[in-house]
């Protein structure tokens, strides 16, 4: 149905020329949200740590390489999407020489048995002369292969586009590319989201950005192939007056009471959080999107299902433009996340090696699948390596079938025992000796959040897991845990750890110089206690020397520091060592020089 009218104001009701134009097919959502759909717990995500922002990496996440381009590659690589098909799972990116949706981008794809061991690429397009295009995912209903191929044209005001599809029945041999159509027999003119993903019913469901501009709407089919009855769901955009909506590049989970929230970048908002709406009819309708409390990187993000139901998000939940690190959120009823876990870090990101256009550092535009018992996450590292991280589906799923709330457990901590020192970095633990088992653990510190964790649901009988703190400073904190499940919560009883050796031990100083000219050696000696990280030489108040030491409590540690050209007379030396908690300084030496 076309729009009668243009309208121009953005105030009220109204929206723009373009924004009645992409929501013209539909009328109103039925409902609005009252609430946020979604939320992360208090203290989970500390985005004020730009490395790691406060979470643990996943203890057996691994990293693979499905293409690392050399100087006589493609360099820019972008949009990984994956999709098991006949035992083999497939990778669809899109490339180019050097630069972000440049004319010569084409789309190629990759295979693998094991998931570990990738083919080299094939096109599956070939450069235009008119646009471009860019990877728009699969699908498949377990005889066909569909890669979609999103086409930009370079003609086309506002920016926008539509979406194509090639088909395949043994992942090497391609039809030629036609138009997705919609329910009327017409294409649909609009860019498809990457998250293409059934419902349990077998219904289709994702998001396309129509024309004209790019505003996102979901989308359902009922066709098995996913290549036609394309319907556009009840949804109404945010205001907005840039050509495009609010909401872009969504994904979609199922909450447990089988609701659907679809999840979105919010482009044109002025936050990082992400936005969401939901549908309790299949995706038909649509409330309207609201702002969440979780943190994001304004980028593209994947979310879905585990087997067991357990709910995740992928992402980068940094609360700015970073795309480090690589995190999944997982939530067992889809409404609170409370257990997180890093993929990749800040710590582990390879340098960019080639420049191009809109590149920049991170993991970016993940996508994910679940194959062979595992959550596979694909990237673009600095949008030029083509990348996977994937971890056991076991580690984070969190639905039981718990018949009561969890039995107590009982904390305990090794401070004092594991290096014979009260220092800052100890190990906190949480037995469940006996009883109803709990899918995951809170750790409390002072009150606040501190960890919290998935934990291997096995009925009833013994539960344990070790949680480490580390960097505390002289002081006293108070533990407590909650063990949770899907009946409820029940909490531990307070643990208290004393902390009084954090800092480093005290330094002792000595020197060499028997002789008593001006060339000597100043050395530092920790003989035993709480190690340092770094350390500084004082000359008569002046400092003179400093490095960096591996800490290794509680084994001794040494510094030294070479003196040459010293003049007659005394000189004065002091020697600090640091670590996170403190400094210490050593008692002074004087060296003197007359000859």
């Amino acid at each position: 149905m076309a729009p009668t009218a243009l309208r121009t104001s953005l105030r009220t009701a109204t929206l723009t020329a373009l924004a009645v134009l992409a929501t013209a097919a539909v009328p109103a959502p039925s409902f609005a949200a009252t609430e946020p759909p979604l939320q992360v717990i208090a203290g989970l995500v500390d985005t004020t740590d730009p490395v790691a922002v406060g979470l643990p990496r996943a203890a057996n996440a691994e990293t693979i390489t499905v293409a690392a381009p050399g100087d006589d590659d493609l360099k820019f690589n972008h949009g990984v999407v994956l999709m098991p098909f006949k035992n083999r799972l497939y990778a669809q990116w899109q490339s180019s020489a050097k630069d972000e949706d440049a004319p010569d981008t084409i789309v190629v794809y990759a295979t693998s048995e094991d998931g570990t061991n990738w083919s080299a690429s094939a096109p599956l397009t070939a450069p235009r002369t008119d646009g471009y295009t860019s990877s728009g995912g699969w699908w498949t209903d377990g005889e066909t292969l569909v890669a979609y191929l999103n086409v930009w044209p370079s003609a086309l005001t506002p920016r926008g586009g539509y979406t194509e599809y090639v088909t395949s029945t043994d992942g090497v041999r391609w039809s030629s590319p036609k138009r997705v159509l919609g329910a009327d027999g017409q294409p649909v003119d609009g860019i498809i989201e990457q998250d293409v993903k059934a419902l349990p019913d077998g219904r289709i469901l994702t998001a396309f950005h129509v024309q004209p501009g790019l505003f996102v709407k979901p989308y359902y089919t009922d066709d098995p192939l996913g290549v036609s009855g394309w319907k556009q769901g009840q949804f109404t955009n945010q205001p907005n007056n840039s050509g495009m909506s609010r909401e872009l590049e969504p994904s979609w989970y199922q909450r447990a009471d089988g609701s659907i929230v679809m999840v979105f970048r919010d482009q044109g908002g002025n936050t990082f959080r992400k936005l969401a709406a939901v549908s309790t009819d299949n995706g038909e309708t649509w409330s309207d999107s609201v702002v969440t409390n979780v943190p994001d990187g304004r980028t593209k993000q994947s979310a879905g299902n585990l087997p067991d139901g357990t709910a995740y998000l992928v992402g980068n939940p940094t609360g700015t433009r970073n795309r480090y690190p690589l995190s999944v959120l997982v939530s067992a009823d889809g409404v609170t996340f409370d257990v997180a876990y890093n993929l990749r870090t800040a710590e582990d990101l390879q340098p960019l090696r080639y420049v191009g256009l809109y590149k920049n550092l991170g993991y970016s535009y993940p996508k994910s699948i679940v194959w062979k018992d595992h959550l596979y996450v694909a990237y673009a590292t600095n949008k030029e390596d083509v990348q996977i991280s994937r971890l056991p589906v076991a580690d984070i799923s969190l639905r039981d079938d718990a018949a009561t709330v969890p039995g107590q457990g009982v904390l305990s901590h090794d401070n004092g025992r594991d290096t014979g020192l009260q220092d800052g970095d100890y190990t906190v633990t949480m037995n469940l000796w006996w009883g109803q088992n709990a899918s995951s653990v809170r750790l409390y510190e002072n009150g606040k959040l501190v960890a919290s964790r998935a934990l291997a649901y096995r009925g009833v009988g013994p539960q344990s897991i070790a949680i480490p703190v580390t960097g505390r400073p002289n002081g006293t904190y108070v533990y407590t845990a909650e063990l949770v499940n899907s009946k409820g919560i029940t909490a531990t009883r307070p643990l208290t750890v004393k902390v009084t050796q954090a800092a480093p031990a005290t330094p002792v100083l000595s020197h060499d110089n028997t002789d008593r000219d001006g060339t000597y050696r100043v050395t530092a000696n920790l003989w035993w206690g709480t190690n340092a990280t770094s350390y500084r030489f004082l000359e008569n108040g002046a400092v003179v020397a400093e490095g960096a030491l591996t800490a290794n409590t509680p084994q001794a540690q040494t510094a030294a520091m070479a003196v040459t050209g010293r003049a007659s007379g005394d000189h004065t030396y002091v020697v600090e060592f640091s670590n996170a908690a403190g400094t210490t300084v050593s008692k002074p030496i004087t060296v003197t020089v007359d000859r």
